[in-house]
C-alpha cells in the first residue's frame, strides 16, 4: 500500500481510535517510520491525549502537598492526606481537644464519621472495616482518621479543617499543587472543577 492510500485510510472519519492505533502498531511492526508518524499525527488531531492510559479506579495516586512552605511528595494520596491532617492538628488542635461545633464540622459528614476517638465509633455499623488497618490511622493526637475516602473527599475534609483552623488554601497549604497550578481559582471553585475533571 502506498503512502497516499495509507493517509486516506487514516483520514477516513469512520475509523475509530482503536483502528488508528492498530494501523500505527502495524506500521511499527513493518518498520515504516513515516507511516508511524502520520498515524500519530492523525491520532493527535482526532483524539488528543490518545497516549494517556487511564489508570484503573483506585490504586495509588502520587501526591504533592505543601504546608506553610514545606513541600512534600508522597507515593499515595492517603499518605499525603495523613501528613496534612497531622500538620493541621498540630497547628490548630482545638477541634480534637474541645469537642464543639468545630469538631462536628470537621469530623462528621452527612452519613459518616471521618474522625473519632475510637475505631469502633469511626466505623459504627460497618465494624468489619475496622479489621483492615489500611482503612484508618491513629493520629498523634490519639484520634482515629478514616482513610476509606476518595481524593475529592480528602480535599473536602482538608478544606473544612483549614476553614476552622484559619489556614488559607494556596498560601498556607496546597493539595496536589492545585492552587499553584490554578492560582486564579479559590478552594470552592477548585472543588467544583474537580467534579468536572479540571
Amino acid at each position: 500500500m502506498d503512502i497516499d492510500r495509507f493517509l486516506a485510510l487514516l483520514n477516513d472519519p469512520t475509523k475509530t481510535k482503536q483502528d488508528l492505533v492498530t494501523m500505527r502498531a502495524d506500521a511499527i511492526r513493518s518498520n515504516a517510520i513515516e507511516r508511524v508518524h502520520l498515524a500519530e499525527k492523525v491520532l493527535e488531531e482526532r483524539f488528543p491525549g490518545w497516549r494517556i492510559v487511564k489508570s484503573r479506579r483506585g490504586g495509588h495516586t502520587p501526591m504533592g502537598v505543601m504546608f506553610r512552605g514545606n513541600r512534600q511528595h508522597f507515593d499515595t494520596a492517603k499518605d499525603a492526606y495523613v501528613w496534612l491532617i497531622e500538620r493541621f492538628t498540630q497547628h490548630y488542635p482545638k477541634p480534637f481537644v474541645e469537642v464543639d461545633w468545630e469538631t462536628v464540622f470537621v469530623a462528621k459528614g452527612p452519613r459518616a464519621l471521618y474522625f473519632a476517638k475510637s475505631v469502633s465509633k469511626l466505623f459504627g455499623a460497618a465494624a468489619h472495616l475496622s479489621e483492615d488497618k489500611n482503612k484508618y490511622t491513629r493520629l498523634t493526637n490519639g484520634w482515629y482518621a478514616k482513610l476509606v475516602l476518595s481524593n475529592k473527599q480528602k480535599l473536602e475534609l482538608l478544606m473544612k479543617f483549614s476553614t476552622v483552623a484559619g489556614l488559607k488554601f494556596g498560601s498556607d497549604w496546597d493539595w496536589d499543587f492545585l492552587a499553584e497550578r490554578h492560582p486564579q481559582l479559590n478552594g470552592d471553585e477548585l472543588l467544583r472543577d474537580l467534579e468536572g475533571g479540571l
